[in-house]
């Protein structure tokens, strides 16, 4: 697992929990441009793949 969202107030849609699983795959491996997603994903999913990419890479 690599990470859990739970802030009553990180959705204003209401309160929603995220669960993150990452794997790597060796020969898919390839970078994520986090600066160009920022503006494209909602709420704190940037921050979710940051995370993410911490654990992962």
């Amino acid at each position: 697992m690599s990470g859990v969202w739970d802030a009553p107030d990180r959705s204003p849609r209401g309160h929603y929990v995220t669960v993150a699983y990452a794997t790597v795959v060796q020969a898919l491996r390839s970078s994520v441009v986090l600066t160009d997603l920022s503006e494209r994903l909602a709420f704190d999913h940037v921050d979710n793949l940051r995370e993410a990419t911490a654990v992962t890479l």
